[in-house]
C-alpha cells in the first residue's frame, strides 16, 4: 500500500546520510513538512560532530526544513510537543518514531534512504500491516506505571512473534492514561516487534495540546464501532505490576518482586521513553522524603529543553540538584553509550528502551530497564526494589508553559553547503547479479542487532557521515577479523539465524557491508525494517537456514524468484523462494535505489 506522508523527521545520526542521499538523487524540493533534530552526536570532543551540525543547518536552510539544534531535546519528545497532530502520518528515520501514536497520529519508522525518497515525493509504501486491538480495562495500581504496561506488551508480543502489525488501543480505561504515559507505551513499539501503535485522540489529547499552546491542532478521533481486527487482546491494568527487563534482552521481562534485592550502582531516569515532566514528579517526591543512597550514582536526562524549563519553574530540578543527582543534557547520549557507561561488572537501572549487550558503553555490565518509580526507589534503597509508598505527593500533568524557540531554526535561503573533511559522498553500486559465487565471511546466531552490525560508540558515531571509514568497524565487537576477511576476499556472503537486523532504523551497517562487497545475507528470518534497508542498497536478503562455516564456498543462483543455495564445501543444497515484492525485485536488479 502507498500513501501520502504529512511529516518527516530524523535525528542527526541518520540525517547526514539523508541529505547525502538527497544530493546524490539531485533532489531540489521537499514536499512534506520536515524537521531535523540534533540529539545524538552532541558530544563534541573533536570537530567532526560540529562539522555535521553545520552541514545539517545549511541543508535545512537549503531545503526550507525546520532544524532543532543541539540541546533542544530528543526528537521523539520534541516532535510530540511541537509538531505531531491527531490524524496525520509522520515518518521518521529512527525506530522510536512510533511515539507519535500517543497523540493519535500514526508514527512509522524507516531508513535514511526511504526518508529521503519520501521527502522528495511525499509518499511512502509498505506491506499493509495487520491490526491488533488492545482493549484496556481496569486501572493501574498505585505505583504501577505505563512503563510496566509497555514491558508487559514487549513480553507478550515476543511470545506471540508478531511482526508487521500495528497496535490500536481501545477501552474505557484509556481515559486514565495521559499523553505522557501513552507516549511511553507507543515509544516501545519497536521493542514489541510491531510497526507502530496508535491511541485515540480524546480529552487527554486535548489537554496535552492546550498545555503546549496548540489547542487548534486538536481533532477528536476514535476507532469505528464496527472496526475489524486481525487479533484482539484484553489487558486488565489492575493486574499490571512493576516489571523489569533483565540483561541483556528487552523481552527478558520479570516482576520486580521476583528479582528485588540486587545491589545497584547506577540509576538513570529520562530518555525518549520516560523523559517528560510526568516521569520526574514521583522521583522528585521520593527525593524530598528520602536521601539518595551513598553508593548509587543518579543522573537525569530530561527529554526536552521544554521539560527542563518546566522542572525549573516547578522547583523539581532543584530537588534533584540538592539530592546529588547529575543533570545531563536533553539528548540521546547515555541511551546509546555516549557517556554514563556503567562500571565493570556494575548494575545499572535505566528508564530507557533497550539493554543490548554493550549498548550502555560497557560490555561487562548488567543493565535493567525499569519504570521511573522503580528506578528512584532503588536509588534511595541501594538495591533493586519496588516503588516506595508516599503521602502528600505533588501531582502535576499538562502544565502550561510557552514553548521556547531559541534553539529552533526555520528559514529558507540559498546557501553553499559546507562539507567538513569527514563528510563524504556515497559511492555508486553495481548490481550483485543472480549467479553469485562467493565465500562465507561471517556466521552468526539469532537476534543479531543493528548495534552488533555497526557499533554506535562515541569513537565510531562521527564516521556515519563517512561510510568508507565507517566500514572499518562492521561487526567489530562480534568478529574483529570480519572487515579484514572481506577486503582480502573482495566481499562474500553472511549467514545468520533468526531475526537478523533487529533494533534501530539505521542503515549505516547495511551500506558499510555493501562497501565491503557483501552480496547477500542468508538468514532464517529478518527484521522487517532491516530487510527493507538491505534491499534498498542492493544486498539480497535470502530467508533460509543452511549451516556453514567461514570461508565455505557458496554458489547462489536465482531465477524468477526461485533461489538455490549450494554449499560447495559441505556438499549441501537448499531451495527457497525470495520473499520480496515486485518493486523490491526491481530495486535488487538495479543494484539498489542509488
Amino acid at each position: 500500500m502507498s500513501f501520502n506522508v504529512d511529516q518527516c523527521f530524523a535525528p542527526d545520526s541518520n540525517a547526514t546520510l539523508v541529505f547525502l542521499e538527497l544530493l546524490k538523487l539531485n533532489v531540489s524540493k521537499i514536499k512534506p513538512q520536515c524537521v531535523i533534530y540534533i540529539d545524538h552526536n552532541t558530544m563534541q570532543n573533536g570537530p567532526m560532530n560540529m562539522d555535521d551540525h553545520i552541514f545539517l543547518q545549511d541543508c535545512a536552510k537549503k531545503y526550507g526544513i525546520i532544524l532543532s539544534k543541539a540541546g533542544n531535546g530528543i526528537s521523539h519528545q520534541v516532535h510530540l510537543e511541537r509538531y505531531a497532530k491527531p490524524g496525520i502520518i509522520a515518518l521518521g528515520a529512527d525506530s522510536h518514531s512510533s511515539t507519535m501514536g500517543a497523540i493519535g497520529a500514526l508514527g512509522l519508522c524507516c531508513g535514511s534512504l526511504d526518508l529521503a525518497l519520501t521527502m522528495s515525493n511525499g509518499s511512502y509504501s509498505i506491506i499493509m500491516p495487520k491490526i491488533i486491538k488492545v482493549n484496556l480495562t481496569g486501572k493501574l495500581k498505585k505505583y504501577s506505571s505505563a512503563k510496566d504496561l509497555a514491558l508487559h506488551l514487549v513480553y507478550k508480543m515476543a511470545i506471540n512473534k508478531h511482526g508487521n502489525y500495528v497496535l490500536e488501543f481501545t477501552g474505557d480505561s484509556l481515559s486514565s492514561l495521559n499523553v505522557y504515559e501513552r507516549a511511553t507505551i507507543a515509544n516501545m513499539s519497536a521493542e514489541m516487534g510491531v510497526v507502530g501503535s496508535i491511541f485515540p485522540s480524546d480529552e487527554q489529547t486535548k489537554k496535552y495540546l492546550e498545555a503546549h499552546g496548540r489547542a487548534d491542532d486538536y481533532l477528536a478521533q476514535e476507532a469505528d464501532s464496527d472496526a475489524q481486527y486481525d487479533y484482539e487482546y484484553e489487558i486488565d491494568l489492575g493486574q499490571i505490576s512493576p516489571l523489569a527487563a533483565c540483561p541483556s534482552r528487552i523481552d527478558n521481562v520479570k516482576s520486580v518482586e521476583e528479582i528485588q534485592g540486587l545491589k545497584v550502582n547506577q540509576v538513570l531516569i529520562g530518555s525518549c521513553a520516560n523523559g517528560s515532566i510526568y516521569d520526574f514528579i514521583y522521583a522528585a517526591n521520593v527525593l524530598k522524603k528520602y536521601p539518595l543512597n551513598k553508593d548509587v550514582s543518579l543522573a537525569i536526562i530530561p527529554g526536552s529543553r521544554h521539560t527542563l524549563a518546566l522542572m525549573i519553574k516547578l522547583g523539581i530540578l532543584d530537588i534533584f540538584v540538592q539530592a546529588g543527582a547529575r543533570i545531563l543534557e536533553s539528548a540521546c547520549g547515555a541511551c546509546m553509550g555516549l557517556g554514563q557507561a556503567p562500571m565493570t561488572g556494575g548494575v545499572s537501572l535505566r528508564t530507557f528502551n533497550r539493554n543490548y549487550v554493550g549498548r550502555s558503553g560497557t560490555i561487562m555490565s548488567d543493565v535493567y530497564i525499569v519504570s521511573p518509580e522503580v528506578a528512584i526507589s532503588s536509588a534511595v534503597n541501594g538495591y533493586l526494589s519496588p516503588p516506595v509508598s508516599l503521602t502528600n505527593e505533588l501531582k502535576i500533568q499538562n502544565i502550561a508553559l510557552p514553548l521556547n524557540d531559541a534553539l529552533i531554526v526555520n528559514e529558507k535561503e540559498d546557501v553553499e553547503l559546507k562539507l567538513g573533511p569527514n563528510i563524504k559522498p556515497i559511492a555508486h553500486f553495481e548490481p550483485v547479479g543472480f549467479n553469485i559465487k562467493a565465500s562465507v565471511m561471517l556466521v552468526c546466531g539469532s537476534d543479531i542487532t543493528t548495534d552488533q552490525i555497526m557499533p554506535s560508540s562515541p569513537s565510531i558515531l562521527p564516521y556515519r557521515s563517512n561510510i568508507e571509514k565507517l566500514c572499518d568497524y562492521a561487526f567489530y565487537d562480534l568478529d574483529s577479523d570480519f572487515v579484514k576477511r572481506c577486503r582480502e576476499n573482495k566481499g562474500g556472503i553472511i549467514m545468520a539465524g533468526a531475526n537478523y537486523g533487529l533494533g534501530s532504523a539505521s542503515e549505516h551497517g547495511v551500506i558499510a557491508l555493501r562497501y565491503l562487497g557483501i552480496k547477500a545475507v542468508v538468514a532464517k528470518s529478518f527484521s522487517y525494517l532491516h530487510k527493507r534497508n538491505l534491499i534498498n542498497f542492493g544486498i539480497i536478503p535470502i530467508e533460509a537456514y543452511i549451516s556453514g562455516n567461514i570461508y565455505d564456498e557458496i554458489h547462489i543462483t536465482i531465477d524468477d524468484g526461485e533461489c538455490l543455495i549450494e554449499n560447495v564445501t559441505a556438499s549441501s543444497f537448499f531451495k527457497t523462494k525470495l520473499e520480496i515484492t515486485n518493486e523490491e525485485w526491481d530495486i535488487i536488479k538495479r543494484g539498489g535505489i542509488l
